[in-house]
């Protein structure tokens, strides 16, 4: 069987996406040849041409998973509730919705009107913007969607839950249970009125692991003491979401590397950096340091630029790589990352589009100028660079 669905997962994908599609998932290997091929020639009809199933397939192999008949209801569903352009834009961004049962998929806007008449007002096609803004929600059951605010409103009230759910309608997708035992967790850490606060700034923590909730805050007062570990928490909210040994393990790293004193400093004027893995910080460390100079890399360590410590150390060498093709040289790329060392910050597929962008844009010798005044440029991705480029030549009359 696992033969014949790879086969097939060649066929129709090509070769090299088709083998990389079966190592992914496993799972579709088990399954019998016949229902695979069933199954892809009901996302063949439903979708109007095998490229169209070819895009969506290698997307989301794991719909060889579902049942040929789900797959074959799915679409018309969604239609149905969507309109055909909607439901063919959602499903192209989001093919596994093919894999949702057609009555889910049909319950889900009914629900929605149902269960939030104050937060959707206008009815059916209020409820339908939000789904094909959050295709996800048509993949939930209507009990979470109908169960989620009311756990809600039980513990902040109608208004409080209004601006939560409007803020992160995501919040509707995940189970009553899941949300009261997260929001009891940080009204435990916090108490009610800083709970609220934090939950108004960070509505995503109410869809975090309680226990992660409850690990944090003794590890951030070992290091800063109650008070500041409470003003923290406050302030970082996400540090709420990682786990207190990842906490303790990379305090404990940045200690190794940098000495005590530092490791402090450092993560004071920058917290993000207790949420890194720190095997990843413990390889990084020595490439920054190789990269910027002792020099340069102890007085930027004690800014933002340790930011970078987070960051894979072979990915830091790549972009190292491709900035040595852009200025020519190693030598000027290392000036370059010792002058704005948060250059290094932008993946090396980045810089190449932003580089070609800008030479395109405002020839080569304008941009080589721009690039070795302002490398931190690269970060910015090529999309953007032109769409700030077109708004001054409209705005200011700036040409190439």
């Amino acid at each position: 069987t696992a033969t014949a669905v790879t086969a097939f997962l060649m066929e129709v994908l090509g070769e090299k996406r088709g083998r990389a599609a079966a190592r992914r998932h496993p799972a579709v290997l088990r399954q019998r040849a016949t229902r695979v091929r069933e199954t892809w020639r009901n996302l063949v009809d439903v979708l109007g041409s095998e490229e169209e199933a070819a895009i969506c397939l290698n997307r989301a192999t794991s719909i060889l998973q579902s049942d040929p008949s789900t797959v074959a209801a799915a679409m018309p569903t969604l239609i149905e509730e969507l309109g055909e352009a909607d439901a063919r834009r959602v499903v192209r961004g989001n093919p596994e919705l093919l894999k949702s049962r057609a009555n889910t998929i049909s319950s889900t806007i009914p629900t929605l009107i149902q269960c939030y008449p104050h937060l959707y007002p206008g009815g059916r096609s209020e409820a339908r913007k939000l789904v094909v803004r959050i295709p996800a929600l048509l993949m939930t059951r209507d009990r979470t969607i109908a169960e989620s605010g009311p756990a809600l409103e039980r513990i902040f009230g109608r208004e409080v839950t209004v601006r939560l759910v409007q803020n992160t309608p995501h919040l509707l997708m995940t189970r009553a249970d899941t949300i009261v035992n997260a929001a009891q967790a940080v009204i435990e850490v916090l108490g009610y009125d800083n709970a609220k606060k934090v939950l108004l700034k960070s509505p995503y923590l109410l869809m975090s692991s309680e226990s992660t909730i409850r690990s944090g805050i003794p590890q951030l007062t070992d290091i800063f003491g109650a008070e500041a570990a409470k003003e923290l928490a406050l302030a970082r909210p996400y540090l709420l979401k990682t786990n207190g040994r990842n906490i303790v393990a990379m305090y404990q790293v940045l200690n190794e590397i940098f000495g005590s004193e530092k490791a402090l400093e450092m993560v004071k004027k920058t917290p993000s950096l207790l949420r890194a893995r720190p095997q990843t910080v413990r390889e990084s460390a020595p490439v920054l340091q190789a990269l910027l100079g002792d020099d340069v890399f102890a007085q930027r360590m004690d800014s933002t630029a340790s930011s970078l410590l987070g960051i894979r150390a072979d990915t830091i060498q790549d972009s190292f790589k491709t900035l040595s093709e852009i200025y020519g040289s190693s030598a000027r790329a290392m000036d370059a990352v010792r002058r704005q060392p948060m250059t290094l910050k932008a993946r090396a597929t980045t810089m190449r589009d932003t580089a070609n962008t800008l030479g395109i844009l405002l020839g080569q010798v304008r941009a080589r100028e721009i690039l070795i005044d302002s490398p931190t440029v690269l970060q910015v991705r090529a999309w953007k660079l032109k769409r700030n480029f077109k708004y001054c030549s409209d705005r200011f009359g700036v040409e190439s």
